[in-house]
């Protein structure tokens, strides 16, 4: 796909065609629809990359991602809030930004699992499909965390396990399960958020649902699994694009 690539100064095309330099306003007039960007410079404050929370995109990738992380990291400090660096903060900014993002990197988690719970928070600041609502269980990291990785047994109350689906609620197409909660409650799919209160709309038999179904949603459709896509290296490798041929 044809894109240009910016130097700080001004971009290059594929073609290796120079575009004259017209200051820092210049990143703001990409040559190509797709454009790629040091992430160096919004680690670094500078003018360019600042210009570029002016404007609105249909996608963000960037890659290695993790090295937007908190810089309060370590034991016992998953419950604080987060101390982001300037990558992470730059890309809290960005999210709201774009209509889609995707953050690439091969190590997700590289000291605890709470790094890869930073990456969906910035996800989630410009989708609240992504964590939830403001309020959200999974808006807490340890809690989130500690409940996934079986470090904390499973609530059995019914409206803590509800807190727990509501927000965010998978998709229909997702399981059977959530097709009959978002009928029984009228919620379409692009409402990813269903109220506290809305556990006595329920029926009993789809309050029965919730509880024979809150286990695999923990193993299965939880926040991590649903938006964390997977690929080893081998498969990245060795698997066959079936248009192309190639891997």
């Amino acid at each position: 796909m044809p894109s240009a690539v910016w130097t700080g100064k001004n971009w290059i095309d594929e073609n290796e065609i120079e575009y004259p330099p017209i200051g820092p306003d210049s990143i703001k007039k990409c040559p190509r629809r797709v454009g790629i960007v040091p992430s160096s410079r919004a680690t670094f404050h500078c003018a360019d990359a600042e210009l570029l929370k002016t404007l609105s995109f249909e996608c963000i990738i960037v890659d290695e991602s993790h090295n937007a992380r908190r810089q309060n990291l370590g034991p016992g400090r998953d419950t604080e809030k987060p101390d982001p660096n300037n990558l992470l903060a730059y890309l809290y900014e960005m999210s709201p930004r774009t209509k889609s993002m995707l953050l690439a990197t091969a190590t997700p988690v590289q000291l605890r699992p709470v790094e890869a719970w930073d990456l969906l928070d910035i996800l989630s600041r410009g989708s609240e499909a992504v964590l939830g609502g403001m309020w959200s269980n999974w808006r807490r990291a340890a809690d989130g965390l500690a409940l996934v990785m079986g470090d904390e047994p499973p609530p059995k109350d019914d409206l803590e396990m509800w807190q727990w689906i509501r927000t965010s609620m998978p998709p229909r197409s997702e399981h059977r399960d959530f097709e009959i909660l978002r009928r029984s409650l009228e919620m379409p799919d692009d409402q990813p958020s269903a109220n506290g209160t809305d556990w006595d709309r329920l029926k009993a038999p789809d309050k029965t649902r919730v509880r024979q179904m809150f286990p695999r949603f923990l193993s299965q459709h939880n926040p991590f699994i649903r938006h964390i896509v997977r690929r080893s290296r081998k498969y990245l490798e060795e698997t066959k694009d079936p248009a192309t041929g190639e891997p």
